[in-house]
């Protein structure tokens, strides 16, 4: 399967088992910005099979054409297999790898432009900044104590 550009219009979406897109200017913010990163799914005849929040934000943003793979679906069954599957199989980055990574980013940002700060990185990530601020000094925690590393999640362990 390659990835192809289509004119939006083209892909219609049916009838959609998730409901609530939940906020969607964050994520359109972030297509903006950085392009449609992961291409939607559509079937032969470009009906939507996944990323309806994908496609929602890119409406939003008045996109005339978007990135798709074809998925070759033979029937409903396969369509919303692969539905399922997109929504619910993928698994978030654990908070110390979300931490670390930011704080690669964060030095990389830095190396780039040496006037780069938290409230710079905060504004890029659409966060505050002492929430940026609090996983970078996690990151660097984790190198002296990876027993931190157990915490449930970034709180416990701050």
């Amino acid at each position: 399967m390659k990835v192809q550009s289509v004119a939006i219009d083209k892909i219609t979406e049916g009838e959609r088992y998730r409901r609530d897109l939940g906020n969607l200017d964050e994520l359109a913010a972030s297509i903006g910005e950085q392009g449609l990163i992961v291409p939607l799914i559509v079937d032969r005849d470009f009906k939507l099979l996944a990323g309806g929040r994908r496609l929602a934000a890119c409406k939003k943003l008045g996109l005339k054409e978007v990135p798709v793979v074809v998925h070759p679906s033979k029937n409903e069954l396969d369509a919303r297999t692969v539905e399922l599957i997109e929504n619910v199989m993928r698994k978030d980055m654990h908070w110390t790898e979300r931490a670390l990574l930011e704080q690669r980013i964060f030095v990389l940002r830095k190396e780039q432009d040496p006037n780069w700060t938290l409230g710079d990185q905060a504004k890029e990530m659409d966060d505050v900044k002492s929430a940026v601020h609090r996983r970078i000094k996690l990151a660097e925690a984790l190198i002296d104590l990876p027993e931190l590393a157990d915490s449930e999640n970034e709180f416990p362990a701050w």
